[in-house]
């Protein structure tokens, strides 16, 4: 193995095979590009007893191996504030938003895997999220209804 991914992966020298250090997190700044390319050289054993590699184009060979780190859907989505206390008015207008009321939500998954919707558990009849879903990093807000 050249390559300095040596903390992720392990290269055994004799079989061949190629083995995880670590367990993979695709949201880690380690696989932010999503893939990891393993430099590899083969050398021919000019003598093993005084253990003499080769080092020079006829006695070396190079092959790279791009593996891609598929996401899985390992984070849930996140409020950036988690509770909110509103005074509103007993006429106010149908449609108006919460005042001070700004949802931001993040899910660091990328794709499919960081869409997400939003419920209200209660009170549906008197209020609506808006929008009523999200992906990645959205801001929304409660709405008044009829």
């Amino acid at each position: 193995l050249i390559s300095v991914i040596d903390q992720l992966v392990r290269l055994d020298p004799v079989s061949g095979n190629i083995t995880t250090n670590v367990t993979f997190d695709r949201e880690s700044q380690d696989l932010i590009i999503g893939y990891i390319d393993l430099g590899i050289r083969a050398r021919e054993v000019i003598n093993a007893s005084a253990n003499i590699l080769g080092n020079d184009a006829s006695t070396t060979a190079y092959t790279t191996i791009r593996i891609n780190v598929v996401d899985a859907n390992d984070n849930s989505p996140k409020f950036a504030k988690t509770q909110f206390n509103v005074s509103i008015a007993e006429d106010i207008p149908n449609q108006s938003p919460l005042p001070g009321v700004i949802l931001t939500v993040s899910d660091p998954d990328l794709a499919d895997n960081a869409y997400f919707e939003f419920e209200l558990s209660n009170y549906n009849a008197e209020f609506e999220v808006s929008p009523s879903n999200g992906q990645g990093q959205t801001t929304a807000s409660i709405l008044i209804k009829d």
